[in-house]
């Protein structure tokens, strides 16, 4: 029975594990979209082409001196929120591999947890494994080993 048990807490830690990789992809996507956006914006605001129209010039005269400037400042905010979280997701899917850095994984699920719906339930689900005394002896074995 307790082998079946432990048994059971290694395939939920594995499943735990491949949900943080998958999290951590999404976030990288995330950020690709936001690089993609950037890339977009700078391409029309700095055509000659477009700005020489009759119809745009008159849309973005009003545009101050260091509005592309801000607005790349904007998007590094952006691609930091994006990139975090994928770093944090994918070294906390190694850490539930290795079953170490239980201060990590929790960090990275409370954080995960406002990323609504998707990280919310991931982020619960590795707290009620991680709650689990059966998991807490497979973290503290790998301490010992």
């Amino acid at each position: 029975m307790e082998q079946q048990l432990q048994n059971e807490d290694v395939s939920h830690l594995k499943i735990l594990k491949i949900c943080h990789y998958v999290m951590g992809g999404l976030a990288l996507l995330g950020l690709l979209a936001v690089i993609g956006h950037y890339l977009a914006m700078n391409a029309i605001l700095n055509n000659p082409e477009l700005m020489a129209s009759e119809e745009m010039s008159t849309e973005l005269t009003g545009l101050p001196e260091n509005f592309i400037p801000a607005m790349g400042a904007i998007y590094l905010v952006g691609a930091l929120f994006a990139l975090i979280p994928a770093i944090l997701n994918f070294m906390t899917a190694s850490a539930l591999g290795k079953r170490k850095s239980k201060g990590l994984i929790y960090t990275t699920s409370a954080l995960n947890c406002l990323n609504i719906p998707i990280g919310t339930v991931l982020g619960v689900f590795t707290f009620i494994v991680l709650s689990r005394d059966s998991v807490k002896a497979l973290f503290n074995q790998s301490k010992i080993n």
